[in-house]
């Protein structure tokens, strides 16, 4: 599962002049108040993959900060110092957002800044000047993400798909190391700069004890991103079709896209056969999965999807459940041999149906793909696997361990955060 990890170089001394100019120039202090920095203008602060896996992981051996953009929603202490930046507009965020977080990275001290987002490899040139060692994390198949946008006109695509590539060969070029989600999207980057880190969710204590799924309520769900890209509409008439399983009950749970994505459940939800539950925490949204006896990631077709894993699927086996998923070539290569999974037509909203009625009808095989959905996740789709190349990457940068050498980096339950543009005195100035 897990690609070949390629050495990486050594972190070169930084240039003393223009390193230190630039430190005066930004009013920082002596000394790195941080040894790592995440920084996304696009990704909310409470994001799986930037705050609960990647930057959780930075925490347990260096002193780490995160700038991502503000949430209603909390997530668990994770040792994190958090800065919010507030939501913008897209233009403004380009703008705006990103010349703070830059600015709020430079003035941190880290000598190691990992960038979540593309439009953030704009400001890598005056990272580098600094002295910084740039870490770019592509969690999706660039200039493909960028064609599926529906923000982008028609006659605008072909130029933004051009600048996409444009940025796929600077970051490769320009930034010191690549972390990606999927060894398809490695293909983009220099292989002696590039580890795979997939984007498998971190086991919980929750998901120890689970209840059998005989004893759970008839209900599939899904969580994550509401949008017609993600199925939304799918899953919707899915719930009103004939073929759904009487008696049975789908939970949504997810921040819409656009804003008025939720409104395709009306039908269902009229009919008491979907619950709209909006936008929960990470960890809320994981424990609806608890209640839950199947999970369903139906993510459309002719889109980047095709080449990235939803990390949700992943979700959905930790908490034991088998999945009704999209029957794309590269889904079915990584999870068919585990045998938990229903493959369907994700255009086809009675397929969905009828996949869920298969498993209603069929409680012994329910059971047997639930007992091996969780043993995958347990033996296979673990972020505790993907944690030691990824603390290799911020090493090799030359970030110090401080667990290692006893000063130890902001303990776990005292994540700081902060308003949003604002930072707390005496970690971030």
């Amino acid at each position: 599962m897990t690609s070949p990890r390629p050495a990486l170089a050594a972190p070169e001394h930084r240039r003393p002049g223009i390193g230190r100019a630039l430190r005066r120039l930004l009013g920082g202090r002596r000394g790195p108040a941080f040894d790592v920095a995440h920084l996304s203008s696009v990704h909310r602060w409470t994001d799986n993959r930037v705050h609960m896996r990647e930057a959780a992981t930075a925490a347990k051996h260096h002193r780490t900060l995160l700038v991502a953009v503000d949430s209603p929603t909390t997530v668990p202490e994770t040792g994190v110092h958090v800065v919010l930046l507030p939501r913008r507009r897209r233009a403004a965020r380009v703008v705006l957002s990103t010349s703070r977080a830059a600015l709020l990275a430079l003035r941190s001290g880290a000598g190691v800044v990992h960038l979540h987002d593309p439009e953030l490899l704009f400001v890598v040139p005056v990272l580098k000047l600094a002295g910084r060692r740039v870490v770019f994390d592509a969690h999706e198949v660039i200039s493909e993400a960028t064609a599926d946008k529906d923000y982008v006109p028609e006659a605008l695509r072909r130029p933004f798909v051009l600048l996409s590539r444009l940025l796929v060969w600077f970051a490769g070029r320009a930034c010191d190391h690549v972390v990606v989600a999927t060894a398809i999207t490695a293909r983009d980057y220099p292989a002696h700069k590039t580890t795979v880190v997939h984007n498998f969710p971190r086991l919980r204590a929750e998901e120890e004890a689970l209840r059998p799924l005989a004893d759970r309520a008839p209900r599939a769900a899904f969580i994550g991103v509401v949008s017609e890209a993600r199925g939304s509409r799918v899953m919707a008439d899915a719930a009103t079709s004939p073929a759904f399983p009487a008696g049975w009950h789908l939970d949504v749970a997810g921040g819409p896209y656009p804003d008025d994505a939720l409104s395709v459940f009306d039908d269902a939800v009229a009919a008491g056969r979907a619950t709209v539950h909006g936008l929960l925490s990470p960890e809320d949204a994981r424990d609806l999965l608890l209640d839950a006896r199947v999970g369903v990631v139906v993510l459309q077709p002719g889109t980047a999807y095709e080449k990235v894993f939803s990390t949700k699927l992943f979700e959905y086996l930790a908490a034991g459940i088998p999945v009704v998923c999209s029957d794309f070539p590269v889904w079915r290569e990584v999870v068919e041999p585990y045998g938990c999974v229903r493959f369907v037509d994700p255009t086809d909203p009675d397929a969905v149906a009828r996949a869920l009625a298969w498993y209603a009808e069929h409680p012994d095989e329910l059971a047997r793909q639930g007992a091996a959905a969780r043993r995958a996740a347990v033996e296979v789709f673990d972020w505790a696997k993907e944690e030691p190349a990824l603390l290799g990457v911020w090493a090799a940068l030359g970030a110090p361990d401080r667990a290692a050498a006893g000063d130890g980096p902001v303990a776990p339950g005292s994540s700081v955060r902060a308003r949003p543009g604002a930072t707390s005195p005496g970690r971030a100035r």
